[in-house]
């Protein structure tokens, strides 16, 4: 090889980071941080990033470990510590009546961790993934890292749900086109952004059915703990096959939201059997272990009675900042049905277009309107931050829809987890906006 085609050679990413987009709620934080850094004062809707921080028991718990013995602070065992996965055991049984073996659980670097280990464990270079049409956009760029194809479920008769007719209905489709087969699928309840959730009937039948059509299901249960009536938790644990028959879905969970321990990278994953061993060697390899430190807190967290009291509490306030946001939505224009059903989770994803469009078309017969009219949501985005008045952050749908779905343009994200009061500001400085 020439020097000069050397040198272009290392140049390069690989083709398979290459197909990784940016995230875009972290491009929008970086936008925000820079206007935070000229002195002015942003609202931050853009990030599911509870406000509380981590409970009081798990920060004392993490103390206690600091001024420990040096060993506590070193490598776990890979599956993490057995006192924790037994704890998270403990939970799925008293939280959710369902019976999930400390042995079948690793500790992860947060649910992202979990997310790559199941994904490598699950599927070959090659594999179609089924994705809810509006998802996390994180999926499609594991899948793209590790060289899988992602597949946006067929449509149904609801725009923010998908479930097992949807399922069923893209695997048809494939058939019938000659593609290669679906392996697997990755669906969230809560969901991110949508915050949809399954009901219990819902979670058994799309189990029953990846089963049915040889699929493993991935089944992000991140936001668990974080539903508001009348939705309830529920867990694809739930819905094992029976008898230890293999097909069993991989389970990501998290202590990052409802827990609030986002800094604190910890996490687990629920493998089948079948699968175990592999995310063992994945773990070890690619991780070694989760963080000690935050295990322990982790421990602390889920186990201290204050601690589910005060996460509890944290919960509520989420509730209402929730009510806040589909009010003033529905003020400025809003249609409810533009609204995905916000079941769980701490996001409000609404289409804006025909609001945009009303408000353009009003600006438009009033005497005297400055400025281009903002006709989409990356717009909106773009206008509510720069807006010295405005000063708020959200993210647009373009992070969270198939790359050139129409609906991205449509669509925005806006996530009620923070301050109660800066929810409560943010939208009355949206609706302020709206109004001019």
């Amino acid at each position: 090889m020439s020097a000069s085609r050397a040198a272009r050679a290392l140049a390069a990413a690989s083709a398979r980071a290459g197909a990784v987009s940016s995230f875009k709620a972290m491009d929008v934080l970086q936008a925000a941080r820079a206007i935070e850094r000229s002195g002015a004062r942003v609202l931050h809707l853009e990030l599911g990033e509870p406000s509380g921080g981590a409970p009081r028991a798990a920060v004392a718990a993490a103390k206690v470990v600091l001024d420990g013995p040096p060993a506590a602070l070193g490598y776990t065992p890979a599956r993490g510590l057995l006192e924790l996965r037994r704890a998270i055991s403990a939970h799925y049984a008293a939280a959710l009546g369902a019976d999930v073996p400390p042995e079948r659980i690793h500790v992860t670097s947060g649910a992202s961790a979990g997310l790559v280990l199941a994904c490598a464990a699950a599927f070959d270079a090659g594999d179609a993934v089924a994705l809810a049409r509006t998802t996390y956009p994180c999926y499609r760029n594991v899948l793209a890292a590790l060289g899988c194809e992602a597949v946006p479920l067929a449509g149904g008769a609801h725009p923010f749900r998908d479930g097992a007719a949807e399922l069923r209905a893209t695997a048809a489709t494939r058939r019938a086109r000659g593609l290669p087969p679906l392996a697997g699928a990755i669906l969230a309840s809560p969901a991110n952004p949508t915050g949809t959730a399954y009901s219990p009937e819902q979670m058994a039948e799309l189990c029953a059915t990846a089963r049915e059509l040889g699929l493993r299901l991935v089944s992000d249960e991140t936001y668990l703990g974080l539903s508001y009536p009348p939705a309830v938790d529920v867990s694809a644990a739930l819905s094992e096959p029976r008898g230890g028959a293999p097909g069993g879905a991989l389970i990501v969970g998290s202590f990052s939201k409802y827990h609030s321990m986002t800094g604190w990278r910890v996490g687990w994953l629920v493998a089948p059997a079948e699968l175990d061993g592999a995310v063992e060697r994945l773990q070890q390899n690619l991780n070694i272990c989760a963080p000690a430190i935050s295990q322990h807190a982790a421990l602390a967290a889920l186990t201290t009675p204050d601690a589910t009291a005060e996460l509890d509490a944290r919960a509520a306030v989420y509730a209402r900042s929730r009510a806040v946001v589909l009010g003033a939505l529905t003020r400025i224009g809003v249609d409810a049905s533009r609204i995905a059903p916000a079941d769980g989770a701490f996001y409000v994803y609404a289409d804006v277009h025909d609001a945009l469009g009303a408000r353009a078309a009003r600006r438009a017969a009033a005497a005297g309107a400055a400025g281009a009219p903002v006709l989409d949501a990356e717009a909106l985005c773009a206008a509510l931050l720069a807006d010295p008045d405005v000063r708020v952050a959200l993210t647009p749908g373009s992070d969270f829809e198939a790359p050139g779905a129409p609906e991205g343009p449509r669509r925005v994200r806006l996530s009620y987890a923070g301050p109660p009061a800066d929810v409560a500001e943010a939208m009355a400085r949206i609706e302020s906006w709206w109004a001019r």
